[in-house]
């Protein structure tokens, strides 16, 4: 069997190009990470956000970028290990940023969506237990966005979904299959 040889064609700060030698070429971009939160009563935690790239609100699973740039990912996309634990650690700070929690409890990926095969970013979805939501310590460009969390039964979501108002697809596939 012919092995593929990728080699780097560009590197940005987000992005990184390879092409093998058949000519077929990915791109590379580091990580992303959403937050599955129930609370006591199995309401789960929407944050809805202005999103500049749909022109309008979004209503999604509180998350963000795993790194921030494509370096300190590249030394780590090999240790399956190593990866989990920055995966976990951008969801402990994503859900201080974004949802005020002072600490997760339990938290654990639970799913790992997949681009595709011309694309590698990859998705993980981590679930988590939160005691109390304290002040959202939101980044500057986020202040912009009106991020505002709000907890909703799964007939509540389902219905967003159906809706249309809930467009980032990845997490709705994962709603979808575990509501």
């Amino acid at each position: 069997m012919e092995k593929n040889y990728w080699q780097e064609v560009f590197q940005g700060n987000l992005f990184l190009i390879e092409r093998n030698e058949k000519g077929y070429e990915r791109v590379i971009r580091p990580p992303g990470c959403r937050l599955f939160i129930k609370d006591s009563e199995g309401k789960i935690l929407i944050q809805k956000e202005f999103r500049e790239e749909q022109g309008g609100f979004d209503y999604r699973l509180p998350g963000g970028k795993v790194f921030d740039s494509l370096e300190p990912y590249l030394a780590v996309r090999n240790n399956q290990k190593e990866l989990e634990e920055k995966v976990l650690e951008a969801a402990r700070r994503e859900a201080k940023e974004e949802t005020g929690a002072d600490e997760l409890l339990n938290p654990r990926i639970v799913s790992k969506s997949v681009c595709g095969a011309n694309v590698q970013w990859d998705i993980y979805i981590v679930s988590a237990e939160v005691k109390n939501h304290g002040t959202q310590a939101l980044q500057e460009d986020e202040v912009e966005h009106g991020i505002e969390i709000e907890y909703y039964t799964p007939d509540e979501v389902n219905k967003m979904i159906r809706n249309g108002l809930m467009k980032e697809d990845r997490a709705v596939a994962f709603l979808a299959k575990n509501l």
